[in-house]
């Protein structure tokens, strides 16, 4: 799950003019840490095996990272919705977040 909030609002890969990386190292290229997972979470298994393998045995490696982005992405749109401002791509940064040049109460 942390990765997820990683992936919605931390992890974003910049390019110069040249198209050359410019968040190529730790220091730049932010990764969720302990320190940006919710202090307490619960999580529900839901069991569907698969028709397809013995045992109905399935891969499940990825699953906490699926769902997190999409339901930040979500939670952030619905806030951010009556501002005129509309979630297009992850992360999440502040600049994504600027109102629009014609929105009424934009500041310059």
């Amino acid at each position: 799950m942390v990765q997820g909030i990683g992936e919605a609002l931390l992890e974003r890969i910049v390019h110069d003019a040249a198209g050359q990386p410019v968040t190529g190292t730790l220091m730049d290229y932010a990764l969720p840490t302990a320190g940006d997972a919710p202090p307490s979470f619960e999580i529900g298994h839901l069991e569907t095996p698969s028709p397809l393998m013995p045992g109905g045995i399935k891969g499940m490696g990825e699953g906490g990272t699926i769902g997190a982005p999409a339901a930040i992405a979500n939670a952030v749109a619905d806030a951010v919705a009556p501002l005129g401002v509309a979630i297009t791509a992850l992360p999440i940064v502040a600049e994504r977040l600027a109102r629009p040049p014609h929105h009424p109460q934009r500041k310059a």
